[in-house]
Parts: structure tokens; sequence; C-alpha cells
């Protein structure tokens, strides 16, 4: 597959909503490189009306960042998955930071496993009663396109200051939960997986690793 095509079927796995940023290319070794061969391909696909750019709720400050772009019918054609995609076109985030990071999550499953096939949900409600109930961040499905062994990944971001908060408004909530859910009547594999990322809410949700060291110096003085 060439890889105009696989960033738009990246797109359309993690959701079909995400930023030039999420798409960044980790192999840079600048910054100028990172974000080089993304703007060509986003430039093509918007001039193809393969991707449409949301409509920013809040005030964007550096749009290369926080302009969030979906996938049109045309381009879930073009890529031959037109069933895939949801109808109509979702909002852009209220909580830009947030959501970035999570698309970067789910990203980085994608990019990471290219032998699986993936299903990734954002509001899938796992649930005992109505006053015991978990909504992950992400909810991931992928299949192993060699065994077919399916596992699933419940994700968590939280920014939060302390990590004691997350425990006890995650940990504790998910160890009840999945204690007394029904794996097999909520359609969850025995691989099921809890992966909750902490980060420091003064952490800047929008950095590429190749800026890791510089923020660190800065950090420092």
């Amino acid at each position: 597959m060439d890889n105009k095509k696989l960033i738009l079927n990246q797109l359309l796995d993690i959701g079909g909503i995400a930023t030039k940023n999420n798409f960044y290319s980790p192999t840079a070794e600048t910054m100028k490189g990172v974000y080089v061969q993304i703007d060509r391909y986003f430039k093509e696909y918007i001039k193809d009306g393969l991707i449409k750019a949301l409509p920013t709720i809040t005030r964007t400050r550096t749009k290369m960042l926080e302009t969030f772009y979906c996938l049109t019918s045309k381009g879930a054609k073009y890529i031959g998955r037109p069933t895939e995609l949801k109808q109509g076109y979702p909002r852009s985030p209220n909580n830009v930071m947030h959501d970035s990071m999570v698309y970067d999550i789910a990203l980085s499953f994608v990019r990471n496993f290219p032998n699986f096939e993936f299903r990734i949900k954002y509001n899938k409600i796992l649930r005992i009663d109505d006053k015991v109930k978990i909504k992950p961040d992400i909810f991931i499905k992928m299949k192993d396109l060699k065994t077919e062994k399916v596992y699933h990944f419940l994700v968590e971001l939280e920014r939060k200051k302390t990590v004691d908060t997350v425990y006890k408004n995650k940990v504790d909530r998910y160890e009840s939960v999945l204690s007394k859910l029904d794996l097999k009547q909520a359609k969850l594999s025995a691989f099921v997986k809890v992966l909750i990322v902490h980060s420091s809410y003064y952490f800047n949700g929008f950095l590429r690793p190749q800026q890791y060291v510089q923020q660190y110096d800065q950090d420092m003085i």
C-alpha cells in the first residue's frame, strides 16, 4: 500500500479525525522535517476532497496543532472502505489537547502493530448497573491477522497533578467494575487489558519526541 492511502487508512482506523500534529514523522531528525511529508499529503487530500478541515470550537493558536481534519465519504471510497465511515461530520473537540493526546495513543497502536486489524471506539460504556460503569477514553479491539486471536484494551488518559489522584479516580473504579463484569456477556476477550496513561497537568501534550530534550532543558532553567 502506498503511503498516501496508508495514512488515510490509519486515519479511518482511529475514528476518521486527527490533526497534522498527530501524523508527525517519528523518524525525522529536525522539527522542520517532522511535518514536511504530512503537510504535503494533507494539502493533496484537501485539494482532492478526501479530507476536510473542521470548524474550530475554541480559539485556535496554532493551526498545525489544533486544527482537526476528518475523512470524507470520498476519502473512504478512495481507500475502499466506504461503509466504515460514520455518517455526518464530527465536531471539533472542546478539550483540544486532551483529544489530540488520545488520538496520539490510538495512532501509536495502529502504527506499531501493522499486522493487526483494529476497531477503535471512543463512546464505549461497560456497565454493571446504572451506578457502576466505566467509559474508557479509547476502546480498542485488535485482531491478529495471522492467528485471529483477539485482544481488547481499555485506555484512559489522565492529565492530573499527582498519580494518587489517578489511582483513586480510575484504578479503583476499573478494578471494581472488571471484577464483577461478565467478560463473555460484555463481548470482551480473556486478554482484555487496562492501560492508564498519566500525564502531568503541566506537560505540553502537543510536543513531539524531537522536542523533548529542548523542553527538558527549558524546564531546568
